[in-house]
């Protein structure tokens, strides 16, 4: 047998070498999972940052009626879990915006036109709502001294179906600076760039 027919083992460079590329590849794959796990880890933790601080503002309209007095009222709250940024208020109706109370209030039959409500508004515009916190934004409430008649008890409950059918949207945002809209009448909030 001949000296180049023979088996020739590796010299232990090139087994080291080897190893070396081995080992280098290895830990290439390795580190290619590390930075895809600790990128998915971080997309959870801004999620979870984002739920711990999610705001989830609710209007709600409320009528009282009952033999001495009747009360129409909007109230605003946070049923979230984060402070809700209050940006904007609008209030609107069928002939569009009612810029105050009074042009609320214009809206009840001629029936109620004697009977003076006591309003009251609060600005909640540009303000904090802490969570399970409301606010009555609007309240228009009646005092009777003597019983209703039959054509003011229908005015009032008339009054009360327009005053349903308003739409009263909020704009806010959380401390994430994420936006949202919602009003009485759609329920869930629906995302938006800004406010």
């Amino acid at each position: 047998m001949s000296k180049d027919s023979r088996l020739r083992w590796p010299s232990a460079e090139m087994i080291t070498a080897a190893s070396a590329v081995a080992v280098g590849v290895a830990a290439l794959f390795v580190s290619a999972d590390q930075a895809r796990a600790a990128r998915e880890q971080a997309r959870l933790m801004e999620k979870t940052i984002q739920a711990s601080t999610w705001p989830a503002v609710q209007v709600e309209v409320s009528t009282l009626l009952f033999e001495d007095s009747a009360e129409i009222s909007y109230t605003v709250r946070n049923a979230g879990v984060g402070p809700a940024i209050i940006h904007g208020l609008r209030v609107a109706g069928s002939d569009g915006d009612m810029p105050n109370m009074n042009a609320l209030v214009a809206l009840a039959p001629r029936a109620l036109a004697a009977l003076q409500p006591e309003m009251r508004r609060a600005t909640v515009t540009n303000s904090v709502l802490s969570p399970d916190r409301e606010s009555k934004i609007m309240r228009a409430g009646w005092e009777f001294e003597v019983p209703l008649t039959a054509d003011q008890t229908t005015a009032f409950e008339e009054t009360f179906r327009v005053f349903r059918s308003l739409d009263v949207t909020v704009c806010y945002c959380s401390v994430q600076e994420q936006c949202w809209v919602t009003d009485e009448q759609a329920g869930l909030p629906q995302d938006v760039d800004n406010c």
